[in-house]
Order: structure tokens, then C-alpha cells, then sequence
């Protein structure tokens, strides 16, 4: 039986753009079942275990699924999030719109902050905020029940206390009321360019909505009812959006702060509004 280190180099000589050193150690860990990079190199010398399924794992990765959904393992904000196909797999966009928001929390020295997440996909938002909060209060919600079965079964495994409801929007939380709304929502029109794997297997209720202005003038509609006197809302948004979502915005908040920020490629990414 091959050793772990032969597998290692026999898998990173193969020709594939979707295979790359990480991603085969990544694939190494998971069918050895060792739980970080540094055990998988205390353990080169060993033998390589389920040599079937390794080879399976590679042809996926090979014929194009992304590696993530093959091991059903994502990492997000420092945690290791379960995802599938019912899910988005969560970006490095998304981590800088968390980091932002509990840094401006602290900014604001909000204590024990109730915290919404708008559309929680896998809940990687509202568990990585919960996780880093101490004291805070934080609700995820999803119109896909695919979706919140996913966030449920993120919360158990990270040992996070998210309270998680199905349902449009904001309507599965009437009669509370949040210092923070956050809120990583569909986002790419019907005819923009996507990565065609992208395009292939992840969720596109998750991904497409024409207008692409519409789940944020959505939200905007019926947050007032959901918010405290003092607030934070905080959204990524596409690169051309900026303009308008101030505008929008303007619509239906007043004396607010209103931030279209830059994500870490120099590109309008973040909208916050601040009262």
C-alpha cells in the first residue's frame, strides 16, 4: 500500500486547473481522517488510507466539482463549515464583511448586540459572528429549509447557540428588534458573467435575481420594523452597485451614515448603514 507522501507527489504531478498542492493536502487529511496540516505531515511516512476513495475524490475534483462540496468542508473565518449543494460555499469576500462588522461592534461598543443574518446559506456569517461575540444574541434566517438544515447542522458542530428559522426575509423574527443586520444576499443579474463552475454547481437561488437591486430595496422595505433606535446594517454587494444601493437606501432612511467600501481587490464590496 502506498504511503501518504507517494500519494502526495504521484497527485500534485497531475495536469488539472482544479488541483493544485492545497487542495491535495486538503484531500490527504480528509481520507486519513487527520484533523490538521500539521498531523498530515507527522504522518507522511504512514500508510495512505481508502485508497479508492482518495482516486474518487480526484476524479471529481478533476472533472470540474469543486473540491469544498467533495469534502463536504469549507473554511470560513477560522472555522471548518459542513457544505453541499444546497449550499453556496462561503468567499474570502465574506470573511472581510464579518471581520468588518465586529470591528465596527467594538468601534461602537455595542454590548451583547442582537444580530440578524439575512439569507444564512450555510450560517457561516451568523456562527462566525456568534463565535467571536461574547455576550451577543444571534438569529440566522433562510427561505430554504435545504439551507437551514445545512446552518443547523453547522451550529451543532461548531458548538455555536445561532437560533436559525426558515422563512422570507425578516418575517420569521416579528416582534424582535436588532442592534445589527447583515446580509449577504443574491447579488448577480441573470445576464452577468459567472465562472462556469460556479455556474454549475453551486445553488443559483443563492446566486441570480433580476433586478439585482431587488433583495436589498426588500430588505430596506421592512427593516425599520426589525431595528433598534440605533443600528447597523452591513451587506456585500457586487462592484457596480454602490451608486444605486445609496440611492435606494437614501429612499428609506434618514439621517443615516451611508459606506460603499472596497473589499482586499480594490473592489466596491460592502454597503453599511449606520445610526
Amino acid at each position: 500500500m502506498a504511503k501518504i507522501n507517494e500519494e502526495f507527489l504521484k497527485l500534485i504531478k497531475l495536469e488539472s486547473p482544479y488541483l493544485n498542492e492545497n487542495i491535495v493536502r486538503s484531500l490527504l487529511m480528509h481520507v486519513n481522517n487527520l484533523e490538521n496540516a500539521l498531523e498530515l505531515t507527522k504522518n507522511l511516512e504512514k500508510e495512505c488510507q481508502n485508497l479508492d476513495l482518495l482516486h474518487d475524490l480526484v476524479n471529481r475534483i478533476m472533472s470540474g466539482e469543486p473540491y469544498q462540496y467533495v469534502i463536504n468542508s469549507a473554511s470560513f473565518c477560522g472555522f471548518d463549515f459542513y457544505v453541499d449543494k444546497r449550499v453556496l460555499i462561503p468567499r474570502n469576500e465574506t470573511e472581510e464583511l464579518v471581520l468588518n462588522v465586529i470591528k465596527i461592534i467594538k468601534e461602537k461598543q455595542i454590548k451583547e448586540p442582537v444580530i440578524v443574518d439575512v439569507g444564512t446559506g450555510s450560517g457561516c456569517i451568523a456562527i462566525s459572528l456568534a463565535n467571536n461575540l461574547n455576550g451577543s444574541l444571534v438569529f440566522g434566517g433562510d427561505i430554504s429549509q435545504d439551507c437551514i438544515d445545512v446552518a443547523l447542522n453547522n451550529n451543532k458542530r461548531l458548538s455555536s447557540c445561532v437560533d436559525f428559522r426558515c422563512g422570507n426575509l425578516l418575517e420569521p423574527f416579528a416582534g424582535k428588534r436588532f442592534d445589527v443586520l447583515v446580509s449577504n444576499p443574491p447579488y448577480i443579474g441573470i445576464n452577468d458573467y459567472v465562472d462556469p463552475q460556479v455556474k454549475q454547481y453551486e445553488p443559483g437561488l443563492a446566486l441570480f435575481i433580476e433586478p439585482k437591486t431587488y433583495f436589498y430595496e426588500e430588505i430596506f422595505k421592512c427593516a425599520p420594523d426589525y431595528l433598534k433606535e440605533h443600528f447597523i446594517m452591513a451587506f456585500e454587494i457586487s462592484d457596480d452597485m454602490g451608486d444605486r444601493l445609496t440611492s435606494l437606501a437614501r429612499q428609506y432612511f434618514l439621517d443615516v451614515d451611508i459606506k460603499v467600501a472596497k473589499d482586499m481587490y480594490g473592489k466596491d464590496r460592502f454597503l453599511y448603514i449606520i445610526k
